[in-house]
């Protein structure tokens, strides 16, 4: 019994041992360490978006408690009378309206004529200097 025994093991351990069998072994190794780097990849372009989005819900939370700060001043009477003044030149009665006018009013480039404005517009939409008509 022991020798039929030895001579089972022997023929199990030379299946087991043989090139298909270890090819395949290692064929099926591979896959799988294929499939884990595909789902690590994944996961750490995930993990780049989910900070990616979390900057934005904190830039949002940051422009939301602003909001909240303005229309809590803004509920207020004098909040509402100081942006009404401001947006709507609004005043009370029996006050007036001063206007301060500078020494130089604002260029406008619908102003200009011929080649200045075809310049003008060139350069605001370019970005571009011309130095040499300057």
């Amino acid at each position: 019994m022991a020798l039929r025994d030895f001579q089972e093991s022997r023929r199990t351990e030379r299946i087991i041992f043989s090139w298909p069998v270890i090819a395949l072994a290692a064929f099926l190794c591979l896959a799988a360490l294929w499939g884990i780097l595909k789902i690590l990849r994944t996961e750490l372009v995930l993990r780049k978006e989910i900070g990616g989005l979390q900057k934005k819900i904190d830039q949002a939370d940051a422009a939301n408690a602003n909001f909240e700060e303005r229309l809590a001043v803004l509920r207020t009477e004098d909040g509402l009378d100081r942006e009404a003044r401001g947006k709507l030149n609004l005043k009370k009665p029996g006050e007036e309206v001063v206007v301060f006018v500078g020494d130089k009013p604002p260029e406008n480039v619908a102003q200009k004529t011929g080649l200045a404005s075809v310049l003008a517009w060139i350069e605001e939409i370019f970005n571009f200097q011309f130095s040499i008509f300057k």
